[in-house]
């Protein structure tokens, strides 16, 4: 779903399984930066998430742009951009070892279903992106919605260095 007065729109979108009930989703995004008022990676993270495209419940198979009031766990009202926090490449791997190898899973996630995570970082890197990792406070209860299937949900956001790309990713569980 996309209009003429958006500036995002899907290039490209993928899933791949992680462990028996979770997932990896990659969605990138074509930006039309003469339609940000802020060019920076920050406003391009700000108008994405006050754009109607950010809206998705991802516990169904539709896309992006849904008329669902979430954002995964999160009621788009009540969602902050300030949640997503400016990371290194480094502190990324670190945190998403951390989901990976954490001990609710009986095991890690196989090797051949992480690969794709890793794989989506270093082209990242390689791209020379800024990425973000949703961090929402644990005091925003007001900001859940009613839908609430996930295990955990895990988020990564990269702005490209032209900001003319977007690239999301998720790790869920549920």
């Amino acid at each position: 779903m996309n209009t003429p007065h958006q500036p995002f729109s899907v290039a490209s979108t993928g899933m791949s399984r992680l462990w028996d009930y979770g997932w990896f989703d990659t969605t990138s995004f074509r930006v039309e930066t003469q339609r940000l008022a802020e060019q920076s990676a920050r406003g391009v993270l700000r108008t994405f998430v006050r754009d109607p495209l950010f809206r998705r419940s991802l516990c169904s198979p539709e896309g992006w742009g849904q008329a669902w009031p979430q954002h995964g766990p999160w009621l788009v009202d009540h969602f902050d951009p300030a949640w997503y926090r400016a990371v290194s490449f480094e502190d990324a791997a670190r945190c998403l070892e951390a989901v990976r190898t954490h001990p609710d899973f009986y095991e890690p996630a196989p090797p051949d279903q992480w690969c794709h995570v890793l794989d989506w970082l270093a082209l990242r890197r390689t791209d020379g992106s800024m990425l973000f990792y949703l961090d929402v406070p644990e005091e925003t209860e007001s900001a859940k919605g009613k839908v609430q299937i996930w295990e955990f949900f895990v988020e990564l956001v990269a702005v490209g260095t032209a900001l003319d790309t977007l690239h999301v990713a998720i790790l869920g569980y549920d």
